[in-house]
């Protein structure tokens, strides 16, 4: 009291304080000689101000006034910083304490002692502390997977790129693997380290150390070397599993373990199958795996899982609330290193549903996917969640999530928080978020308890911060050879008088409606894009630089790791160098300070405070070129950082990048005209050598093929009414589908039907296929014929597109009358739309195209895109067809050059002699006869075959049609025309064109030296097939005139058709009505072929072989002999080849 008259700008002057001093005031009005006893009125009044704020420029003002009887207690509070119950609640809690420190007082004991909180607030935490207590419906992880390859061995289980493995092939596969560990003395109490990248044989790896009782050690063979050594020996591990693609950095570790090379594909040898023995059956308080998460000590820490805290999780977080159910797609985006992976997998393969896992090169898979896991700071960088239509469920955890983003996204999927350390097997709350409701982690799942104490371990009021501490089935026995860290954050727990809880060091509170809210750390632990980064353990990788005296890191802006370090004249090249040896990629700091020496507190320690408030003036390596410039200013857009922190030496990953801001990066350099692919930026990571690639992969441009408006005779200008159109040259394959046009209007008109909801406006989606037509040039294009020569005609409006709107007493009636108006060169629009009114009162949107304007790959661009346009009234920017007929143009010469050379020497007939039939030969007919089968190995099956050869699936269809013609012909060559989708040639952005870019060439194969392993066949194969990619823009009659072949060049064609669909709005679509003849028009002409052969993968995962024939030169029973023929060599290619990679 007597030093009460100073102001609080002087004590806080004084006392070098530069925050407030304080945000809590309270305020006693005594009146002279007042005998007020204590009673406490619960009164809280606001002020209604005009921005908002409370009258107080404190969060709460106690008034306390004392009466003759009563004490009355009024809060003032400022709305903008607290709400109205916390208010009430402060009121609440000093009421009680008040009344507390009486009692306390009169029975002179300590108030601490009979310290204990409202008996409303007890039974709020009782309730709301603990899930239910259930049994474990399951002993061990793997369990209730086995039990589901064995009930559906079928059931597809992973993904990854176009491979898959069923239930049972996993099963299957992890047998067979389990038996080769078990011969190495593998069991119970082992621990065997799995290294691989993401891969199919990864998940078959963890299984296969489950049956056999060990402890997985799952881990990523990008960790730098030093990191995987030392969790190799920190685990005890007894013998790595990996893939021989990892060989290289397995064997420069010198383990001197040993080592299981797992091949491609598995294979289960007679005499192999697993058998447990007494050692191998572990119990559900064995180790199920290991994971490593940042350390203070400078090194990782091990954090065993029991079986038990596992198993829990699998069942204990409702699969259904979370979306994990039979037959869903789940999209496993997270570091396979991190226990993530494992909750994604096992919860997946428990429940029955398909786990997808993350391609490196882009993130196409997800428009499939029906779930997913994933950081905030990821889901943030997704861009608009329409862009999934498939999308159900997003889980997020990691880090907190921004209130913005829930808004953003639960409208969309159904949103849910995961919450929960590795040192409690991964997830132990969970809860929705909802766009008006604050962002919580939910409450616990079942048998885990969650405590809020203070620091002597005693349970604090609802809504009161403390430190989160778990118990429960969840919580493991301790970190790894760490017996101190160990004590301090596993200790018994006090409230169940059970176990062991765990010490999160998050701290966090309980909420009224028993949700917890975690509000930040209270150790130097942070989280970066959902990674726990110890900062310690980065300040120790740095101080083992030998010049380095003093170093530590601080986090900026919630974004990124600096690192200050001294002396300042330190070699910063050969410091970041050395780090990247000990650390990974988001564990290396982004900004690097080198100081004479760092700040010092009063305690002798390094200041973090006084660091974080420096300005920071880093001088970085300048960049050098322009390219350099545009490539930083890519990547602060997509990172969202300033170009200043960005030198020619900086690292992409060091600023906060990941593999999703990787593939926007590679789309954005697209859209500049730089080819560049994910895997290369991840391998260059810094700015120079990624600019060094682009300048090598620089996008060609091509002249412009348009042709003078006079080659069109003013009279059929004046007749179109093209007065301001473009004229370009037609493609080769575009001149013979017109050919065919002249003589049967009907031909290669397809008809797209949508069965419209009642919703749906007529005028609205007419509107919105106008806008998809008016912004694609070939939709606007159409034909004439002039001396024979056929142009296409761009016009610059649609404003006459054909729009019906017709009642039919069927919808076949319509599409008949319609088929017969066809197109012709000479039309004014080759796409026109109709809306069918049916007497059932159904209506149908008919949009009828002709294949001149497009092709299979881009099919589902139109009408996506025209339902996507009708959804939300704007239009996917697409570039232009022009592209490519410029391309084909500017290489004409060297197009016309090869196919003179590949020809040469062919024979004079090259017509096949199909195998020999007893039927009669059925009448002349222009109209082809179809047949279809199903081939007996599936589309994953022969794709692993593909792979384990080093080629493409669709270049093992396309040798293996060749060897069936071949083995009727008995000749040293055949040549059969092969469609090629061409949309891989050097035009920009070719992939999200609209447009006819197939075109049917001559392939020709040779089979002259008979003593070729099938190997070398197909190598020899794909790299002259390589070189018909860029040669694929002529026609039949070119290539026969340049190459001086006057035989028919083929008389046969084999499609390979997997076209990705594109997502439309509300998952509605457009279907292909197929024509009297047998097609729906989508594949190439037909019309010129003995036999057409189309492949292409079913939803179910079989190969359907479709062929079209000729009746004039075929029989029915010849073409089923055909099929069956093929199906036959595709079967042996699949023995020798399986056969080959066993040795």
């Amino acid at each position: 009291m007597e030093h009460s008259h100073a102001s609080l700008t002087d004590v806080k002057r004084w006392s070098g304080i530069e925050g407030d001093l304080f945000d809590t005031l309270l305020v006693y009005q005594s009146v002279e000689d007042s005998h007020a006893s204590v009673a406490i009125d619960d009164f809280v009044e606001m002020s209604s101000v005009s921005d908002g704020k409370g009258s107080t420029e404190f969060s709460v003002e106690m008034v306390v006034e004392p009466s003759e009887f009563v004490l009355t207690v009024t809060a003032f509070f400022n709305n903008s910083r607290i709400s109205r119950w916390q208010a009430s609640s402060i009121l609440l809690e000093f009421e009680h304490s008040l009344c507390q420190a009486v009692d306390a007082l009169s029975c002179d004991c300590s108030s601490e002692v009979l310290w204990c909180l409202r008996p409303f607030e007890v039974e709020i935490i009782e309730d709301s502390s603990s899930g239910s207590v259930v049994p474990l419906p399951f002993e061990l992880l793997h369990h209730e997977f086995e039990q589901r390859a064995t009930r559906h061995p079928d059931y597809r289980a992973i993904e990854f790129e176009d491979k898959a493995l069923s239930y049972g092939e996993l099963n299957a596969q992890a047998n067979a693997l389990a038996w080769d560990l078990a011969a190495l003395g593998v069991c119970v109490g082992s621990c065997v380290a799995v290294i691989m990248e993401r891969c199919l044989e990864f998940p078959v790896g963890l299984l296969a150390v489950l049956k056999v009782g060990g402890t997985m050690l799952p881990l990523d063979a990008d960790f730098p070397p030093s990191r995987l050594l030392y969790m190799l020996r920190d685990s005890n591990a007894c013998a790595v599993v990996t893939t021989e693609t990892c060989r290289n950095r397995i064997e420069i570790l010198k383990t001197g373990l040993p080592v299981v090379f797992l091949p491609p594909t598995k294979v289960l040898m007679a005499g192999q199958v697993f058998q447990p023995k007494k050692e191998h059956l572990a119990t559900r308080h064995n180790e199920a795996y290991i994971v490593y998460t940042s350390g203070s000590t400078g090194q990782p820490k091990g954090v065993p899982v029991l079986h038990v805290g596992a198993v829990n999780v699998v069942q204990g977080a409702s699969a259904t609330a979370i979306g994990y159910v039979e037959g869903a797609r789940v999209y496993q985006f997270l570091a396979i290193g991190f226990d993530g992976f494992q909750f994604d997998l096992w919860k997946t393969l428990s429940h029955g549903a398909t786990l997808v896992l993350r391609s490196p090169n882009g993130f196409d898979a997800m428009k499939t996917v029906d779930v997913m896991l994933c950081t905030p700071t990821a889901l943030g960088q997704l861009g608009d969640p329409t862009q999934y239509p498939n999308l159900k469920v997003v889980c997020v955890g990691g880090e907190s999530c921004p209130l913005p983003l829930v808004k953003v996204w639960s409208r969309h999927v159904k949103l849910l928080n995961l919450y929960g350390p590795s040192e409690c097997a991964i997830v132990t709350h969970f809860g929705q978020l909802h766009p008006d409701k604050p962002v919580t982690i939910g409450k616990p799942i079942d048998n885990v308890s969650c405590y809020i104490l203070d620091a002597k371990l005693r349970r604090v009021p609802v809504g009161v911060a403390g430190e989160m501490y778990l118990g429960g089935m969840c919580v493991s026995r301790g970190y790894i050879n760490l017996p101190a860290q160990s004590k301090h954050a596993f200790i018994q727990d006090p409230i169940s008088g059970n176990g062991l809880m765990y010490r999160t060091g998050d701290v966090g509170r309980l909420l009224l409606n028993g949700d917890f809210e975690i509000l930040g750390r209270r150790d130097s632990q942070v989280k970066l894009k959902g990674y726990r980064v110890e900062l310690d353990e980065v300040a120790e990788a740095i101080m083992r630089f030998d010049e380095v005296a003093m170093a530590t890191a601080v986090v900026k802006e919630k974004t990124h790791l600096v690192a200050y370090f001294a002396p300042a004249t330190v070699d910063l090249s050969a410091l970041k160098d050395f780090v990247a040896g000990y650390l990974p990629d988001y564990m290396i700091p982004a900004t690097w300070v080198g100081l004479d020496t760092l700040p010092m507190n009063c305690n002798g320690k390094i200041d973090k405070k006084a660091l974080q408030g420096m300005d920071i003036a880093v001088e970085i390596d300048a960049l050098v070129s322009d390219l350099e410039v545009q490539l930083a200013a890519v990547w602060a857009s997509v990172l969202g950082i300033s170009m200043q922190v960005i030198g020619r030496d900086t690292s992409f990953f060091a600023l906060g990048g990941d593999s999703l801001s990787a593939v926007k990066t590679v789309s954005a350099c697209r859209k500049l005209g730089f080819n560049l692919t994910v895997a290369q930026l991840v391998k260059a990571k810094t700015v120079s050598r990624t600019a060094s690639l682009m300048a090598r992969n620089v996008a060609t441009k091509y002249p412009s093929a348009a042709l003078s408006r006079h080659v069109v005779t003013s009279d059929i200008i004046a007749q179109l009414g093209f007065h301001d159109a473009t004229v370009y040259p037609v493609t080769p394959l575009q001149a013979v589908m017109l050919q065919e046009t002249v003589e049967n209007r009907e031909a290669y008109l397809l008809q797209m039907v949508l069965a419209m909801p009642q919703d749906m406006d007529d005028q609205a989606l007419f509107d919105a296929v106008k806008r998809v037509v008016q912004h694609n040039e070939i939709l606007r294009t159409s034909f004439v014929a002039v001396d024979s020569t056929f142009y296409q005609v761009i016009r610059s409006t649609v404003d006459d597109l054909s729009f019906m709107s017709v009642g039919h007493t069927t919808l076949e009636v319509f599409l008949r009358a319609d088929r017969k108006v066809g197109c012709t060169p000479g039309d004014r629009n080759f796409v026109r739309f109709a809306i069918v009114r049916d007497d059932a009162c159904q209506r149908h949107a008919v949009l009828s195209i002709h294949h001149a304007l497009y092709d299979g790959w881009s099919l589902s661009m139109v009408t996506s895109d025209i339902l996507n346009a009708y959804a939300t009234k704007s239009v996917a920017m697409r570039p232009q067809f022009r592209a490519v007929v410029d391309y084909i143009e500017a290489t004409k010469q060297e197009c016309r050059a090869f196919w003179t050379s590949y020809l040469r020497g062919a024979p004079l007939s090259l017509q096949t002699t199909w195998p020999s039939d007893l039927d009669t030969p059925v009448e002349h007919s222009n109209t082809g006869v179809a047949t279809s089968r199903s081939l007996r190995l599936s589309a994953t099956e022969l794709t692993e075959t593909a792979t384990g050869a080093g080629i493409a699936l669709s270049t093992l269809l396309q040798f293996a049609w060749a060897t069936t013609l071949q083995n009727y012909t008995k000749r040293a060559y055949v040549t059969f025309a092969l469609t090629l989708a061409n949309r891989s040639i050097p035009v920009q952005n070719v992939d999200r064109m609209m447009g006819p870019l197939i075109n049917d060439v001559p392939c020709r194969v040779e089979f002259t030296n008979p003593d070729d392993s099938l190997q070398t066949s197909l190598d020899k194969f794909q790299s002259e097939h390589s070189a018909l990619l860029s040669h694929a823009f002529a026609s039949l009659d070119e290539i026969k005139a340049w190459s001086g072949v006057e035989a028919t060049l083929c008389d046969s064609l084999f499609m390979f058709q997997n076209f990705a669909p594109e997502p439309s709005y509300n998952k509605l679509e457009f279907h292909p009505i197929v024509a009297d003849h047998g097609t729906s028009n989508i594949g190439g002409a037909v019309h010129t072929y003995a036999f057409t052969l189309v492949v292409e993968p079913t939803a179910t995962g079989a190969l359907e072989v479709h062929g079209t024939f000729d009746p004039t030169k075929l029989t029915a029973t010849q073409t089923h002999i055909v099929l069956r023929d093929l199906d036959d060599t595709l079967s042996r290619f699949h023995a020798v080849l399986r056969t080959n990679r066993r040795h």
